[in-house]
């Protein structure tokens, strides 16, 4: 069993996903004893260490970002992000990654089935006092056909171009997807105890909108409340004990076979976490799916961000899952994507916090380029994430040829490194704004200055996905 521990002592809540613009505290990078959310640790049976969960603001507000920004409901309909291109000033094509939305959401068959026979239904050992806990819709923050709007709605971006064009992209969510998302979101509850309650602040709901909201163009997006430790007890203002920090993990067990067993139905499904979620989903896979065949056949991917998994030495396979490889190609099924970011110009210190490992190398793959080398990333950032840039007036901005990651594997450290590329030109900002420390690296923003690619990337793993006899 994976044991968090201590985490930094954070003067102020972070929120990664959050509406309200935040400064976080340099004070965040320095440790303190007991234990709490997560942190580096020694873990059992050969587990990885785990870096910090935490989440945060993407920094203070730049010119063009917050006090203008509205929310506009998305049109549930199918189709491709370019049908809902509004064009503003010198707009110059193409609506970036939501273009590959049918890719993954056809009607008919789903991805992984043929719909010849019903598909065998899969469960999973859950705790007596949880096995009808997430019958109840108020414990989802995403529920397909019951509580939708958080994940298809409010996610209307502009899209800002080096030639100085602006054009806005309304969110699209397929009508029909084949195939499923099962989020996990990161640390970001600001509940007075060590463990989260039952109700879900602007916080919880802030993230799922922005880190699983832009998957629903291609897939049904589930998203769980679950008791996780809180901001607090990484703040130090709480000790969370055994039990607590069982919580988390046993209600998205709960979740997830609920998700299993009322859902599923033989259809493909991708993993999403970040920070403590990622942490949370790195134990379901290695204790639920890695072992299991008839899971894994339904596993098209799993993308867990901000997080440090494991693999020997010059290996894909190995480490953590003894089934599951890492994501090389596009059309590669039943793996996982992982990387913690860095800044090309600094990166990580001896006392990193993430792309490192207790054992073996940390995972990086690149979900603009699986395979290695250079790649542009295409962002969906908050306003408040960036710095300079033109206004917009949408909840979130798209700066494209803006971002470039590439996977850095040196001395012991595996990672993401971002580059600026064509800072302040145009319509584009000077820099992203996610600093808190550089053993954090640019952990606040791993989900959005990649999730185009992601949410592509998700499209085309499930159509690879080998249909169910």
């Amino acid at each position: 069993m994976v044991r968090w521990m201590v985490g930094p002592a954070l003067s102020v809540a972070l929120l990664a996903c959050s509406n309200t613009e935040q400064q976080p505290s340099a004070a965040s990078s320095a440790a303190t004893s007991g234990e709490a959310g997560a942190s580096e640790s020694r873990t059992e049976a050969g587990r990885p260490s785990q870096a910090a969960n935490v989440a945060a603001t993407g920094g203070a507000g730049a010119a063009g970002a917050g006090a203008g920004t509205s929310s506009v409901p998305s049109p549930a309909m199918a189709g491709a992000s370019a049908a809902g291109t509004t064009s503003l000033p010198a707009a110059t094509g193409g609506a970036g990654a939501g273009a590959s939305a049918g890719a993954g959401a056809g009607a008919g068959a789903s991805a992984g089935q043929t719909g010849a026979a019903p598909a065998e239904v899969i469960s999973l050992k859950v705790s007596p006092d949880r096995e009808h806990l997430y019958e109840d819709d108020s414990k989802w923050l995403c529920l397909p056909g019951k509580k939708d709007e958080l994940c298809t709605s409010g996610l209307d971006a502009t899209i800002l171009r080096a030639d100085g064009s602006m054009e806005v992209e309304r969110h699209v969510p397929a009508a029909e997807p084949s195939f499923d998302c099962f989020y996990v979101y990161p640390t970001v509850s600001n509940d007075s105890g060590a463990v989260a309650d039952w109700k879900a602040g602007t916080e919880e709901t802030d993230c799922v909108n922005a880190q699983a909201g832009r998957y629903s163009r291609v897939c049904r997006v589930f998203a769980p409340l679950y008791r996780q430790i809180t901001l607090t007890a990484l703040n130090g203002n709480a000790t969370p004990s055994a039990a607590d920090r069982a919580q988390g993990y046993d209600d998205v067990i709960a979740a997830f076979n609920h998700y299993l067993t009322q859902y599923n139905q033989g259809r493909g499904f991708v993993l999403i976490g970040h920070s403590q979620g990622s942490g949370v989903l790195q134990r379901v896979m290695a204790a639920e799916i890695d072992s299991r065949p008839e899971l894994r056949a339904r596993l098209i991917s799993a993308h867990l961000l901000g997080t440090s998994v494991a693999v020997p030495e010059g290996a894909d396979v190995g480490g953590v899952y003894k089934n599951i490889p890492v994501c090389r190609k596009d059309d590669q099924t039943g793996c996982v994507l992982a990387y913690a970011t860095f800044r090309d110009r600094s990166p990580p210190p001896s006392d990193s916090r993430f792309g490192k490992v207790a054992s073996g190398r940390a995972v990086c793959a690149n979900p603009a380029a699986l395979s290695g080398g250079k790649a542009g990333l295409i962002p969906y950032l908050k306003p408040g994430q960036v710095r300079g840039g033109m206004r917009v007036m949408t909840p979130f901005v798209s700066p494209r040829d803006f971002l470039q990651g590439e996977c850095i594997d040196k001395d012991q450290y595996t990672y993401l490194e971002l580059s600026i590329l064509n800072a302040g030109m145009g319509s584009l900002p000077s820099d992203v704004s996610a600093d808190i420390g550089a053993n954090w690296g640019l952990h606040l923003i791993d989900v959005h200055i990649a999730m185009g690619n992601l949410v592509d990337l998700a499209a085309k793993q499930a159509a690879a996905l080998p249909k169910r006899p």
